[in-house]
């Protein structure tokens, strides 16, 4: 007869068994002990701490592990047992992908999101049936700067630093800028401006000189922010125009600018990520060089997903 199932918090003391089932299940080995350090380095530096982990258990046998990191801006990062690892049963895994999102979300989350290979099919269903919402399918490109990359020649342009805007000014820009956009739409609404942009922030290194604003006119027509990552890369983490001033260029420009600016900071590449239906944005992106690396789809745990 198989035992009853329980699913409960992780103890801190069991934090580390339970992080080495979470990235191969019963599989032991160099690479799963490896991974196992980096979610704990990446547990450590955020808090609350513990994160929000539960772990599924038939006896003393774990089944399932799932946890939900929390991040500055109020979203979640969701880790759990691959469904085709040893030892991981499907409906114990989507029970503590469900104690994780949930948790997220009581514990102040605007939503827990998860990022899933799309090769990865048994994971795909558990999460959806755990109660989280398909967002998007994200195309992570990456270009490497030239010597001498292109200006964005354009006397119409004046460019700004965005440190030269107010915090209201700021996401009063970037919320214009969200309007009719095809970049993950399924997020409007969740969060705040003010937990965007603090996200954004806190994303790799901040360098509020690579926050660039584009005037037209004397009015903000658009703006590009990116963030410093190791091996010498800037990581595009928004780039957006208002409604009206689209198709005229300004997104090539934005690149451009961008480009410019961080080659002179001595930086060698630059990559982002775009949901692949921003076909706009995609349009741009392949025009200015960028080659897709990975894709990755993104499900997200929020308030309503406990009725789904």
């Amino acid at each position: 007869m198989a035992r009853y199932l329980t699913v409960e918090p992780v103890e801190l003391k069991r934090l580390d068994a339970a992080l080495a089932f979470m990235v191969a299940g019963r599989a032991r080995g160099g690479g799963a002990r490896t991974r196992a350090a980096q979610l704990r380095r990446l547990v450590e530096r955020r808090r609350p701490f513990p994160p929000w982990a539960f772990r599924a258990r038939r006896g003393r046998r774990t089944v399932a592990a799932a946890m939900a990191v929390p991040g500055v801006g109020r979203v979640g990062m969701v880790f759990a047992s691959p469904a085709d690892a040893p030892g991981v049963e499907p409906e114990p895994l989507e029970q503590v992908l469900r104690a994780a999102g949930a948790g997220a979300v009581t514990g102040g989350m605007a939503f827990a999101q998860s990022l899933t290979a799309p090769e990865a099919r048994e994971d795909l269903v558990a999460l959806e049936r755990a109660g989280y919402r398909h967002l998007a399918t994200l195309q992570y490109l990456s270009r490497g700067l030239p010597a001498r990359p292109a200006r964005a020649a354009d006397a119409q342009i004046v460019w700004r630093p965005a440190s030269s805007f107010g915090e209201e000014e700021l996401r009063a820009l970037i919320a214009r800028t969200y309007g009719g956009s095809l970049d993950c739409p399924g997020l409007a609404g969740l969060r705040s401006m003010e937990d965007v942009v603090a996200g954004h922030r806190a994303a790799g290194t901040y360098r509020p000189e690579w926050w660039c604003i584009a005037e037209v006119a004397g009015e903000p027509a658009g703006l590009i922010l990116a963030c410093e990552s190791p091996g010498q890369t800037a990581d595009v983490l928004y780039m957006g125009v208002v409604p009206g001033l689209r198709g005229r260029g300004l997104g090539s420009a934005l690149v451009r600018h961008l480009s410019e600016r961080v080659h002179e900071d001595g930086m060698r590449w630059l990559s982002l990520a775009v949901d692949e239906r921003n076909v706009y944005a995609a349009r741009i992106y392949q025009h200015e060089g960028f080659v897709q690396k990975q894709r990755r789809i993104v499900h997200v745990y929020s308030a309503d997903s406990a009725n789904r």
